[in-house]
């Protein structure tokens, strides 16, 4: 069984991807022998809530039983625990962040609510470090990775 624990769908301004829709990227992926796709909206990371990539895309994955469910969440927005909630009613079986383009520290409170929360729901956490190589950016929208000292803080913080 290989599992892809990484894939992000949707529309990027700076990239042409292959696939249209998850039915292809299904197709695909299965065609190259991964039996199961992780996979979260990519719309979720530039839209201002990233509930709003959850909601369009999420829903659409439950006739794809090999595309599993990851929900994005920006833990300094307000509304984030209603967007955990709507994650986990459409099947999201773990939650992405993306510290360095929702601009807040791992070392910070909100940081900490999120894993209080996933902590109590048993629930997984991914944490994007980049989603391209600095080198490769865009040069107006520069976004340097997360650093892994703070991944490892993170995670001494949260050992469960």
């Amino acid at each position: 069984m290989i599992i892809d624990a990484n894939v992000s769908f949707g529309h990027w301004p700076f990239q042409k991807f292959p696939y249209s829709t998850p039915g292809e990227l299904n197709k695909d992926l299965m065609k190259e022998g991964i039996s199961q796709i992780l996979v979260s909206s990519l719309d979720a990371v530039l839209y201002p809530d990233p509930g709003w990539g959850n909601d369009t895309f999420l829903p659409g994955l439950k006739s794809y039983p090999s595309l599993v469910p990851v929900g994005v969440i920006n833990p300094s927005l307000s509304n984030w625990k209603e967007t955990l909630k709507r994650c986990i009613r459409w099947g999201a079986k773990a939650i992405k962040i993306f510290p360095n383009y929702h601009y807040y520290s791992l070392s910070s409170p909100v940081a900490d609510g999120l894993m209080d929360e996933l902590v109590g729901r048993k629930m997984p956490l991914i944490v994007q470090m980049r989603l391209e190589d600095e080198r490769n950016q865009y040069p107006l929208l520069k976004v340097p990775g997360v650093e892994v000292r703070e991944i490892i803080e993170l995670a001494d913080r949260f050992p469960e």
